[in-house]
């Protein structure tokens, strides 16, 4: 039995695709439910698994099981699949795309109210299409023998998306409702060691408990003698951090390096259309949370044509200014990311006199004038005391405008303590574009 266990397959592990404050899940792994094969793995992860979402229609349950990488605490996660199955219904098939640059697409099915355990699935191209074409096969109305098969088929196969013309995933999402968002959420399998340690400390609270109750004159002695060494202790440690100089966090530890910035402000920019149904791209700026759009009305086009095209072509909702008129569309793209701990960087930076020299160097070669801007620690008011401990570095603010696009004006720079947090466009009638680029630059006192 143990050997059976240890041979085991563990599953593969899923990238969790990061939208706000949920993450969603794709390529989990769907099985019809099993009331006793349940009943064996209640306390125990399901090959590897550490998270399941259970679904129910009629008479049939099916249970989807993922093992998602990189999972930040407090992150929702949520399923694409279930996702799927809210927004389109029960008998449907698609392929989305996931990533265009590393040919990343996803096959998405449902059949009976339910996500098929032939779908989500995520591969290149070629490996989606097998999948759809295995889905077909396997639901043509023809090769239905049984009554389970035909009732699956009953209904006809709708599709929703195909590869000809991408649709990205991020549209499966939009417009969801809370409820809706709230069926598609994943919940935490607890293994037997996790039951076992949540046990442990409540056996030993109650042996106390029982123990401390015949002794509540020895217990209120104990509690003031702990009392009194955890206050000596707090007062000494006051002492000693007084003496010690306090260091504080550094800002560029907590900002996207620029490579990656530039990277997901590029993904993005690469795939706007400059006009969509009659209305004409004006301006667009990339900050940490996505980038934000704004197209201006022509003639003839109207707000209904711009959302619903808005929503099919870039997947979001589009805002506009009714009391206004209505002439200006907004739209949010949010960044996809992973969100992992290895894009950040808490680099050593080098002196002013290096760093400076280095960074106005590399725009002079471009013939592009930079200004930098010093921040400095607010000055401290007379007779008062400085409470706000001494920083080792310095920052400086930038801001110039270039008609070459960010990718080239910023290759090849050493970009240690370089850090974007705005990157803007705007596109003449001309078609034309115009980049302004704002940062900071950090160094050494």
């Amino acid at each position: 039995m143990n050997k059976n266990i240890a041979a085991r397959p563990i599953m593969p592990a899923q990238q969790v695709m990061r939208m706000g404050r949920l993450g969603w899940v794709a390529g989990m792994n769907w099985q019809m439910h099993d009331l006793v094969a349940q009943k064996k793995r209640f306390f125990s992860r399901a090959d590897g698994a550490t998270h399941r979402l259970k679904l129910l229609a009629k008479a049939q349950q099916i249970t989807g099981q993922a093992r998602p990488l990189g999972v930040q605490p407090g992150l929702r996660l949520c399923s694409l699949a279930a996702a799927y199955l809210a927004r389109e219904g029960g008998s449907h098939y698609g392929i989305y795309q996931l990533d265009a640059k590393n040919d990343k697409w996803l096959f998405l099915a449902t059949t009976g109210g339910l996500p098929s355990v032939m779908g989500d699935i995520i591969g290149t191209l070629n490996e989606v299409l097998s999948a759809q074409q295995r889905f077909l096969d396997f639901n043509a109305p023809e090769s239905s023998t049984s009554l389970t098969s035909l009732s699956l088929t009953s209904t006809a196969l709708n599709c929703t998306a195909t590869s000809e013309t991408p649709v990205c995933w991020q549209t499966l999402t939009t417009g969801l409702s809370r409820q809706a968002i709230r069926a598609t959420t994943l919940g935490r399998l607890l293994s037997g060691r996790t039951i076992a340690c949540f046990a442990l400390p409540v056996l030993l609270g109650s042996t106390a408990f029982w123990y401390w109750g015949n002794q509540l004159d020895k217990a209120e002695m104990v509690g003031k003698v702990a009392q009194a060494k955890a206050l000596l202790e707090l007062q000494s440690q006051n002492v000693t951090e007084s003496t010690k100089e306090e260091n504080l966090p550094h800002p560029w530890a907590s900002i996207w390096p620029t490579p990656y910035f530039l990277s997901q402000c590029l993904v993005v920019r690469q795939r706007l259309p400059v006009t969509l149904t009659g209305w004409r791209l004006a301006y667009g700026e990339c900050v940490s949370e996505g980038m934000r759009l704004r197209y201006v009305a022509t003639a003839a086009s109207t707000i209904a044509d711009f959302s619903h095209r808005a929503r099919e072509l870039l997947g979001q909702d589009a805002y506009f200014n009714l009391e206004e008129g209505g002439q200006n569309g907004d739209v949010l793209i949010p960044f996809v990311t992973t969100d992992s701990p290895s894009l950040w960087r808490d680099e050593k930076i080098p002196p002013s006199a290096v760093q400076l020299m280095q960074f106005i160097s590399h725009f002079q070669r471009r013939n592009i004038s930079v200004l930098l801007n010093e921040v400095k620690p607010p000055p401290v008011v007379p007779g008062q005391e400085n409470t706000i401990p001494s920083q080792g570095w310095r920052e400086f603010t930038f801001t110039f405008t270039t008609k070459s696009s960010p990718e080239g004006v910023l290759a090849s720079i050493d970009d240690i303590g370089l850090r974007l947090t705005n990157i803007a466009f705007t596109l003449n009638p001309q078609s034309q574009f115009e980049y302004t680029i704002k940062g900071s630059l950090y160094a050494q006192n």
